[in-house]
Formats: C-alpha cells, structure tokens, sequence
C-alpha cells in the first residue's frame, strides 16, 4: 500500500512535525559561546605551560653549559696545579750553582723532574707509548719513521722507538714515532 491509500500516516508524520518544538537559537548560541570560552581557556593554559616548559628547558641547557663550564676549568685548574709543582723542581734545579754541580748530578736532576712530570701526566689518564722492538706496527698509536732491518723482527713489526708517544685513555695525543721492519 502507498501513502495514498493511507492518508492518515501522511496526517500523523505532519501532527508530529507540529509537535516538536522549535530548536532554541538562543540555547545553542549560549553553548557554542560556552564552549568556545573553554576551548579559549584550554588554549590560554596550553600556550602558558608550553612557555613555562621553554624557559624551563632552556634554564636546563644554560644550567648544563654552566656545569660543564666548571668542569672544564676544575680539570684545568688540577692538571695546572699540578704541573706548577714540576716547575718548582725545575725553578729549583735552575737555582744550583753550576761551579759546584757536576753534569751527573744535573742529569740525576732532570731524569727526576722528567719521572715527576710522567707521574703529573699520569695522575690525569695521559700514558706514554712506547712499543717494544718485535711488537706488531699499529698505526693507531705508532707513526713509521722509517724502515730499518732488523735480525729477528718481522716484517711490519717496530724495531726501535724513535720519540715516545702519549695517549689520553684510549685516544692518542701523539703517536710513537717507530722504525719499522720492512
């Protein structure tokens, strides 16, 4: 059956349309306000913690650089300290009277002010390299200087140490300057 046959399912859905009331405008404009007044002041929220969370992170990096700073010029000021006292030795060693002191003493002198010098470096992770002749050639820490035969060392091995070498942990500072087998 169609609508026509039915006429009064077409009255009933125009008595239901009747019914209803109107939509408010007024209600609906009040909630819209209203919520745009909280998305307003979630906003507001949100852009000040974002600015609390910049200063704060940029308070971090500048506490960060500070800190570091600091440990920077402690290190600084410990390895300066301690190569002060080195100078004593030689400022000392420089005060003797040459008339009275013979060259063995002045060598005794400076191998001791060396050894103290090596013992600094020591104290703050700097090791000298110093390969033994027959030890393999590592150009990681040994510099070839030339090639020199050897009876008994293998090729690409070091025969003898030309200028000690240093290193700060694992990191060289200079390598070793070698002669190596060819």
């Amino acid at each position: 059956m169609s609508e026509r046959e039915h006429p009064e399912a077409e009255f009933d859905h125009a008595d239901a349309m009747q019914e209803q009331e109107p939509l408010s405008i007024d209600a609906s404009e009040e909630e819209a306000a209203t919520d745009a007044d909280r998305v307003e002041h979630e906003l507001e929220d949100l852009r000040s913690r974002l600015l609390r969370t910049t200063a704060d992170y940029q308070n971090f990096v500048k506490r960060s650089q500070a800190n570091q700073q600091a440990a920077v010029d402690q290190r600084v000021m410990s390895i300066t300290r301690d190569l002060v006292a080195v100078i004593d030795h030689l400022d000392r060693a420089l005060q003797l009277d040459a008339q009275t002191v013979s060259a063995e003493d002045v060598m005794k002198g400076i191998a001791s002010v060396r050894g103290e010098f090596l013992r600094v470096l020591g104290r703050h992770g700097v090791e000298p390299v110093e390969p033994a002749a027959g030890e393999p050639f590592d150009p990681n820490l040994h510099e070839a200087l030339m090639r020199a035969e050897a009876e008994g060392v293998a090729s690409d091995h070091v025969v003898a140490v030309l200028q000690t070498g240093y290193r700060l942990g694992d990191k060289p500072i200079r390598p070793a300057g070698v002669s190596v087998a060819p």
